[in-house]
């Protein structure tokens, strides 16, 4: 069997290096292989489900071999999940959201609570592009001037502490500390933009109806 290079959906490494464990036909189908990998990275499963999609197949050949052209990959399980970021998000913030979960997936904890704090930087920049101040100011303005809630301003706190150790600290940041931070970072992207961006839209529709 040949080992299949392709995107993990766990560890989210590109293109590793999958090893195969076992190989049957779909309900004893030799055009319908299933095969058993497990990530060079991670050591986490992938199940394959390959179709023949000409004459020129070899069922004696691991599908996953190059030699065998006229098979392709027909579904996986677990499928690759598609990282999203909370709805109405604005777009450069969502993407410094996104950047912070694609490193927590891959267990690189000090690149996301950086980029999480990055997310809150921003996103607190654009609730009031008056203020000019250093985060943790700013965050405290915020909260003071109603612009968002007591509860928000305790998460923002959170996030600043949790990116400003994952950045400066000497000790690697731990997964536990990074999912905290992006639990925290999602809440508070719900409360600042998913929120207020579906009361608009409600407003909207009653408006047209």
């Amino acid at each position: 069997m040949s080992i299949l290079a392709y995107n993990c959906p766990h560890c989210r490494t590109s293109k590793s290096g999958f090893n195969p464990k076992h190989h049957v036909n779909f309900r004893g189908d030799a055009s319908k292989p299933l095969t058993f990998y497990t990530c060079g990275s991670c050591g986490k499963p992938l199940v394959v489900l390959y179709k023949a999609t000409g004459h020129n197949w070899d069922p004696k050949i691991c599908p996953g071999d190059p030699r065998n052209h006229d098979f392709i990959i027909n579904e996986t399980w677990p499928k690759q999940i598609d990282l999203v970021a909370p709805k109405f998000t604005p777009e450069n913030i969502a993407k410094f959201y996104l950047q912070g979960l694609d490193n927590l997936e891959r267990q690189h904890f000090d690149a996301a609570g950086a980029m999480f704090r990055k997310t809150l930087d921003c996103a607190t920049k654009l609730i009031n592009p008056e203020l000019k101040s250093d985060l943790n100011k700013r965050i405290k303005l915020l909260s003071e001037n109603g612009l968002i809630t007591k509860d928000m301003g305790e998460w923002a706190h959170q996030i600043r502490l949790g990116g400003n150790e994952a950045v400066h600290e000497d000790e690697p940041f731990s997964g536990k500390d990074a999912e905290d931070l992006e639990a925290f970072t999602k809440l508070f992207l719900m409360y600042a933009f998913t929120l207020p961006g579906m009361m608009k839209e409600r407003k909207n529709l009653s408006g047209n109806s």
